[in-house]
């Protein structure tokens, strides 16, 4: 293979390393975003924890006080839509991370991808400089061939 096709190669093998490189920033970048996205579905789960412990500590001093029984099925109905609530949460959470592994994955698929076309590229780089070393190696040789020769003539 000439010095120039060589080259060419490593040129398509360093532009496939830098969009490896490129995958990799922007997946990084998702599993920041669906951390993010995970935290704040946690917190908004906890402030619901919070507020349905809050309900209940209402609901149970009202109890003290005594309630009627229209006023104790409306507590009950309020504790059971924070209850469905907290439930809806919970799932928000769970698709949130189970997003964040599938993110997660895939940026250490990119991670490979990128360290494999790097090492790649290396490599190439290594054999494109052994064959301009060799061609160079030879022209010189060549070139030193060519000088002595017309020496050797015209000597004669």
């Amino acid at each position: 293979m000439k010095t120039k096709t060589l080259q060419s190669l490593q040129n398509l093998r360093v532009l496939r390393e830098q969009r490896a490189a490129t995958a990799l920033v922007a997946q990084q970048q998702r599993v920041r975003e669906t951390g993010s996205e995970r935290d704040q579905a946690r917190e908004r789960l906890r402030e619901h924890r919070e507020s349905i412990a809050r309900e209940a500590e209402a609901i149970y001093a009202s109890l003290e006080g005594g309630l009627s029984v229209a006023s104790w099925q409306a507590a009950q109905a309020r504790l059971q839509d924070l209850a469905e609530g907290q439930e809806v949460l919970e799932e928000q959470v769970g698709e949130v991370s189970q997003k964040l592994q599938v993110e997660e994955l895939q940026r250490d698929a990119c991670q490979r991808e990128r360290l494999m076309r790097q090492r790649q590229s290396e490599a190439w780089q290594s054999l494109v400089e052994r064959r301009e070393r060799v061609e160079r190696g030879t022209r010189e040789t060549r070139e030193e061939s060519d000088l002595a020769r017309p020496a050797v003539g015209s000597g004669s």
